[in-house]
């Protein structure tokens, strides 16, 4: 990440970046800290100082973008990983739909399903409380004969707001969904 803040010119002092202090921590996150101090980043980062996930969303983990951050040199195709969650007797869900942003995020389930034998999609999100899109999903996991799961992004004591299987707003996932599947 520093080889992109110097690419693009932008201003931190090193010696001022926190350590890590829990294995939990981002580095990405700490140097993100670091550039915000300097007010002449704000001009050249653009939206991306409106937030760290903005930041890392649409620039960092963004192949599209200019700030994409390629740290990993292999990155298994969607079919090996849920090969290998097979091979290990797992299920294979497709985690929070909407929370990627597609143009059309029922397309890109299709042509993931025509790539992979997925066993089902996390309807239940945070990010697919609004505007119906729970009940898309439901409906598109019952119409294709696929598990539903949920999760309310519970993280301990980051988000105190949110408990497991209780998120925010009227986000409350039965533990009757997983019967189902196990």
């Amino acid at each position: 990440m520093l080889d992109i803040c110097d690419k693009y010119g932008l201003k931190y002092d090193e010696t001022k970046i926190e350590k890590p202090k829990k294995a939990t921590q981002f580095t990405e996150t700490l140097i993100y800290a670091e550039l915000l101090r300097h007010k002449e980043n704000y001009e050249i980062l653009g939206e991306f100082t409106k937030s760290m996930g903005i930041f890392y969303r649409k620039g960092l983990s963004n192949p599209n973008s200019s700030y994409f951050m390629n740290h990993i040199e292999f990155r298994p195709s969607a079919k090996e990983v849920v090969g290998i969650i097979h091979q290990a007797g797992g299920k294979a869900f497709l985690a929070h739909p909407f929370e990627y942003k597609f143009e059309d995020t029922i397309g890109f389930i299709d042509n993931l399903r025509k790539e992979t034998k997925l066993d089902g999609i996390e309807c239940f999100h945070p990010s697919s409380v609004d505007d119906n899109k729970k009940d898309i999903l439901v409906e598109y996991a019952r119409k294709n004969n696929l598990y539903i799961s949920g999760g309310s992004d519970y993280h301990g004591k980051p988000k105190p707001d949110i408990e497991i299987g209780i998120g925010r707003g009227n986000l409350n996932i039965s533990k009757d969904l997983i019967k189902e599947w196990i």
